[in-house]
């Protein structure tokens, strides 16, 4: 039971807390054999933890193959495991530790990602040229961490429970203000006075003299009071080292931001200067096309001046048609119809009695009596009527497209005040509608 007067204190993480009623000899005792404690449970785990440097499997970098391949398509859970025993299989590949990390932190698994990125960097194992970006891949593991921390201590039924992960999260973004300004509310919500006024002092240390979080950390401590018994010099003097190990770790990373920063800004301005000069250079080469184009334009105009192009020919003087011309034309074009009507005529006339003497002599005869002339005397005939047939025709069809052409030019050929060749001329009670030509 608890002494009359203090406060009881609670604990939510693996580390021991010292009872407030311990005195200060004993105090000091407790912390050193603590120290030693962990030392030795250290010096018992660290070969557990760090992979042993046995020879070299020669299945490692199948299984590592196997690893990228799986990356490749996605399956990061599979990835981490064999990127992860690859690299216990060769623990000289510090490349495939690495691999490991990057494929447990696509997977989500974020603890064993940060476990994994920290051993890397302990040791790169030839993997030096992944150093700068394992510490990057880290920082952005460790705030995602915390803000899934600070997510469930948001949502926590109980703000005890609510204050074990805000201080997770605080542990884990030591130098973020947000985190330990959750925690310290939710543990004096949950009267945990001392945890709370732990984390107010953290967080008037590490907010801006005169912000708003500054002066509530400071108000909040002086309405908690003193917690507890005085410090010991012990306690002291290892708060005084915390703080500085936190003031260190934040001044480098203060000086790890700047350099960082000084490497971006070299590189962009190499990136605005190799654009300028490309941009110059583009620039050259277009003014190089502008005279070379001016160029080109001067020697065509100097050829031009020295060969002048030909004069065009005159356009070609289209005859008059004669008056004469469609009417001998259009009859031309008549008789030569009529020459070949006739013709075909005759044609037709000789193949029918062509017909006639040989199938019709043939039937009327009861195929008994012979054709009355020869196969040769035939045929002549029947070439004869069938050449006169085809002259016929050729005179006719050429004849009507003359007199077509020659009616057309004659129609076109008729004054503007004639409207048609169809006349009509009043006679008698009546009128005559005629061709006129």
């Amino acid at each position: 039971m608890a002494r009359q007067g203090t406060i009881p204190r609670r604990v939510f993480f693996s580390r021991p807390v010292v009872p407030l009623s311990c005195r200060r000899p004993r105090t000091v005792a407790v912390i050193a054999a603590l120290i030693l404690r962990a030392g030795a449970l250290a010096a018992v785990c660290a070969p557990a933890v760090a992979p042993a440097p046995a020879s070299a499997d020669p299945n490692a970098e199948k299984v590592a193959a196997r690893a990228k391949a799986a990356y490749d398509r996605g399956d990061f859970d599979a990835a981490a495991g064999l990127f992860w025993q690859a690299f216990q299989a060769d623990a000289s590949r510090g490349e495939w530790l690495y691999s490991a990390a990057r494929a447990s932190e696509r997977a989500g698994l974020l603890d064993e990602a940060a476990e994994r990125y920290e051993g890397f960097l302990r040791d790169p194992r030839g993997g030096t040229d992944k150093v700068a970006l394992a510490r990057t891949h880290l920082r952005e593991v460790h705030s995602e961490r915390a803000k899934r921390l600070m997510r469930r201590a948001g949502e926590s039924p109980s703000p005890a429970l609510g204050y074990r992960h805000a201080r997770q999260a605080a542990d884990i973004l030591w130098d973020n203000v947000d985190a330990w300004l959750l925690a310290a509310e939710l543990a004096d919500r949950a009267g945990l006075k001392p945890e709370a006024a732990e984390c107010y002092q953290t967080v008037s240390r590490l907010a801006p003299a005169g912000s708003t979080e500054h002066k509530a950390a400071l108000q909040r401590l002086k309405a908690i009071g003193a917690v507890g018994p005085p410090k010991s010099a012990g306690e002291r003097r290892a708060e005084a080292e915390r703080l500085k190990a936190q003031d260190e770790a934040r001044k480098r990373k203060a000086a790890e931001d700047a350099a960082r920063k000084a490497i971006e800004d070299a590189a962009r301005a190499a990136e605005d200067e190799a654009e300028r000069k490309a941009q110059q250079f583009q620039r050259e080469l277009e003014a190089r096309d502008r005279e070379r184009q001016r160029a080109e334009a001067e020697r065509q105009a100097e050829e031009r001046r020295r060969n002048p192009p030909p004069q065009p020919a005159p356009p070609p003087m289209r005859l008059p048609i004669p008056d004469w011309a469609p009417r001998a034309a259009l009859y031309g074009g008549a008789a030569l119809g009529v020459v070949g009507a006739a013709l075909l005529t005759v044609g037709l006339v000789q193949e029918h009695n062509l017909d006639s003497e040989t199938h019709g002599y043939l039937a009327a005869n009861g195929k008994s009596k012979p054709i009355p002339f020869t196969y040769a005397e035939a045929r002549d005939r029947a070439q004869s009527a069938a050449s006169l047939q085809g002259a016929g025709w050729g005179l006719a069809v050429t004849g009507g497209v003359l007199a077509a052409g020659g009616a057309l030019a004659g129609y076109l050929q008729q004054p503007k005040a004639v409207a048609a060749p169809v006349q009509v001329w009043p006679a008698g009670s009546g009128v005559i509608v005629g061709w006129a030509w």
